[in-house]
C-alpha cells in the first residue's frame, strides 16, 4: 500500500494531474494515518500533495503572466518577482520563468539583460518546447546580442527564430524578427534587407495591426535606402506618411518625413529634403541628431552659416551617450564646417572622427581576439573532455565485451553441459521407453496366445472340429456362437479389421477361422468354399490393406498379430 501511493504522489507530483487527483491524496492520507497507524507517512503523502498542488499553481501562475506581458509588462514582472525561486522545482517551470523574465525586460526597455538566462532557457525549449517558445526564445536572445554590438550572432539567431517561427502562426513575432533583421542587415553587410522587410509587412498584414503595418512599410523603405536604392523609397515612405498623418501617428509621422527626407537628400533634392526636415521640427517638434544634423548639413549647403551652426549646436545636445550617434555627429560638424569654409573646425571632427573609429576598431578587434581565445579554450576543453569521454566509453565498451564474452563462454558452456545432460536423459529415456515396449509387446503376445489357446478349447470350436470331422459345412448357429466369443475374448479383433477395409460376412467369418489356425482347406470345408478361393481371397484382402503385391501367407502373418 505504501509502495503504490508513494509512486502515485510522485507521478501526480512530476506530471501535475488532474484536479480529482486531490480527493485522492487526501483520502490516500488519511487511509495510511487510521490504517497504518504511521503518521510520519501521513505527513509526507499530504507533502507530496502540497507540492504538486503548489507546481500546478506556479504553473498557471505562469501562463497568466504571459498573457499580461504585451499589454501590461509592468504588473507581469512585479507578478513574476513575487513568486519564490524554490517554487521552480522543475526544469521545465525554471526555463518558463527564465524566458518570461527575459520577455519582461524586452517589453520594459526593449532590451534583454541576461545572455546566460535565456541561454538556458533556450537549451531546455529547442529539445522539450513547442515551436512558439522555442522562436520567442530564439527572438530575444537575438534582441540581447544585437544590444551587445554582436550583430552577427544575433543575425543568427533570428535566421533561427524564423526557422521554429515557420512551424506555428504567430504572425506578429515572425513580423518583428523580419523587423529585427532588416534593423541589423546594415551592420552585418546582408544584402537582403529589401527581402526581410518585405516578408515583415506581409507577416504584420496578415496579423492585421494596423500600426505594424505602417512601421513595417517605413522599414521596407528605409531597406531600399539601405541599398541605395532612394528612387524607390520615396513612394513607399510617401504613401506611409500620407497613412500616418490619416491615423494622427506622430512617431510614425516624424520616422517616415525624416525618412522621405534623407532620400530626397540622397537623390539631391535639396529642397524638397529641407522642406520636409523644417515640418518635422516646426510642425510635430521632432528630435534626434539625424533630423538636426541633415538640416545643418542642408543649411551649410545653402551657405546660411547662422542656420547650420544653430541646427549643428542642437545636433550635438541630442547626440547624448550613443556611439553611433556620436560618430554620425562627427561627421557631419566635419562637412557643415567643409561646406561653410571653416576647414580648421572640420579638420578638428575629422581626426576625432578617425580617432573615434580607431579607438572603436581596436575595441572590436580586442573584443574579436577575445572571442577567439575563448572559442579556443571552449574547443580545446570540449576535445578534452569529448576524448576522455571517448576514451571512457571505449573502456566501458572494451570491459562490457570482455564480460559479455565471458559470460557468453559461461552460458556455452553451461548450455553444453545441459545439452549433453539433456541427451543423455534423452538415450535413457529412449531406452526405457524400448524396454518397456518389448516387455508391453511380449506381455500382449503372451496375453493373446492365452487368449487363443482358450478361444481353440472353448465350446463353440470343440463343436467346429467335430463338423470338421463330419466334413459338414458350419450352421448359422455355429456362426453366432463364434462371433460372441470372439466378441467377448478379442473384441478388437473385428474392430481392427473392419477399420482398414469393409469386411463382408464372409470374409470376416473366414479371417477368425484362419485366427483359430484352421488350415485353408479346413476353412474351405466349413465355409462350404473351395481351397483356391480362399487363397485368392487372403491374396485380394492383403493387397486391399497395404496397397502392394503379396502372398496367402502374408496375411495369414498379418491376422497372427491383430
Amino acid at each position: 500500500l505504501i509502495k503504490k501511493y508513494y509512486f502515485c504522489s510522485r507521478y501526480a507530483f512530476i506530471h501535475s494531474g488532474p484536479s480529482d487527483l486531490q480527493t485522492q491524496f487526501t483520502s490516500m492520507a488519511t487511509l495510511c494515518v487510521t490504517e497504518m497507524k504511521q503518521y510520519i507517512l501521513g505527513l509526507m503523502v499530504i507533502l507530496l500533495f502540497c507540492q504538486c498542488t503548489n507546481r500546478g499553481d506556479v504553473q498557471k501562475q505562469l501562463d497568466q503572466i504571459e498573457t499580461q506581458i504585451s499589454t501590461q509588462p509592468k504588473q507581469a514582472r512585479s507578478l513574476l518577482d513575487s513568486i519564490s525561486p524554490s517554487d521552480y522545482a522543475t526544469p521545465d517551470l525554471q526555463a518558463r520563468y527564465y524566458l518570461l523574465h527575459t520577455y519582461c525586460d524586452y517589453k520594459l526597455m526593449e532590451e534583454g539583460t541576461n545572455d546566460s538566462l535565456i541561454s538556458i532557457a533556450e537549451q531546455y525549449y529547442s529539445k522539450h518546447g513547442t515551436p512558439h517558445d522555442q522562436m520567442l526564445c530564439l527572438l530575444l536572445h537575438g534582441v540581447i546580442l544585437s544590444n551587445g554590438n554582436q550583430g552577427g550572432e544575433a543575425m543568427l539567431k533570428y535566421k533561427a527564430a524564423v526557422v521554429a517561427g515557420e512551424n506555428c502562426d504567430d504572425h506578429f513575432f515572425l513580423g518583428q524578427i523580419y523587423s529585427f533583421m532588416t534593423a541589423l542587415c546594415g551592420s552585418v553587410f546582408d544584402s537582403d534587407g529589401v527581402r526581410y522587410a518585405t516578408r515583415a509587412l506581409e507577416e504584420y498584414k496578415i496579423h492585421g495591426d494596423e500600426s505594424y503595418i505602417r512601421n513595417a512599410e517605413i522599414n521596407l523603405g528605409i531597406a531600399h535606402m539601405q541599398q541605395g536604392h532612394y528612387q524607390e523609397s520615396i513612394p513607399i515612405l510617401t504613401s506611409a506618411m500620407e497613412e500616418a498623418i490619416q491615423q494622427r501617428d506622430t512617431m510614425e509621422i516624424i520616422l517616415s518625413i525624416s525618412m522621405l527626407a534623407e532620400s530626397e537628400f540622397y537623390l539631391e533634392n535639396y529642397d524638397a529634403s529641407l522642406a520636409h526636415f523644417k515640418s518635422v521640427l516646426d510642425n510635430y517638434q521632432g528630435q534626434g541628431v539625424r533630423i538636426y544634423g541633415h538640416t545643418a548639413l542642408l543649411y551649410s549647403l545653402r551657405h546660411e552659416a547662422d542656420s547650420a551652426l544653430f541646427y549643428l549646436k542642437m545636433a550635438e545636445k541630442a547626440v547624448a551617450d550613443t556611439l553611433a550617434n556620436y560618430r554620425y555627429y562627427l561627421i557631419t560638424t566635419a562637412q557643415v564646417h567643409n561646406n561653410l569654409g571653416n576647414l580648421a573646425e572640420a579638420y578638428e571632427a575629422q581626426d576625432r572622427f578617425i580617432s573615434l573609429q580607431t579607438k572603436f576598431y581596436k575595441g572590436l578587434l580586442s573584443q574579436m581576439v577575445m572571442r577567439e581565445q575563448r572559442d579556443f579554450v571552449e574547443k580545446q576543453l570540449t576535445h578534452t573532455r569529448q576524448r576522455n569521454r571517448d576514451l571512457i566509453i571505449s573502456l566501458c565498451i572494451a570491459l562490457m565485451g570482455i564480460l559479455l564474452g565471458f559470460l557468453s563462454f559461461y552460458l556455452y558452456s553451461k548450455q553444453k553441459k545441459t545439452e549433453l545432460q539433456l541427451q543423455e536423459e534423452k538415450i535413457n529415456l529412449e531406452e526405457e521407453r524400448a524396454k518397456r515396449l518389448l516387455l508391453e509387446m511380449e506381455l500382449k503376445r503372451e496375453n493373446q496366445k492365452s487368449i487363443i489357446q482358450a478361444l481353440k478349447q472353448s465350446n463353440p470350436v470343440n463343436r467346429l472340429r467335430k463338423s470338421l470331422s463330419s466334413m459338414q459345412a458350419m450352421r448359422e448357429q455355429d456362426w453366432k456362437e463364434l462371433y460372441a466369443i470372439f466378441n467377448e475374448m478379442l473384441p478388437s479383433f473385428e474392430q481392427v479389421l473392419k477399420s482398414r477395409y469393409p469386411l463382408s460376412e464372409s470374409e470376416l467369418q473366414i479371417c477368425m477361422l484362419l485366427k483359430l489356425d484352421f488350415t485353408p482347406g479346413d476353412v474351405a470345408i466349413l465355409t462350404g468354399k473351395t481351397k483356391a478361393s480362399i487363397s485368392m481371397m487372403r491374396i485380394r484382402l492383403y493387397n486391399k490393406y497395404f496397397q502392394k503385391e503379396g502372398s496367402a501367407k502374408d496375411f495369414d502373418e498379418f491376422l497372427r498379430t491383430i
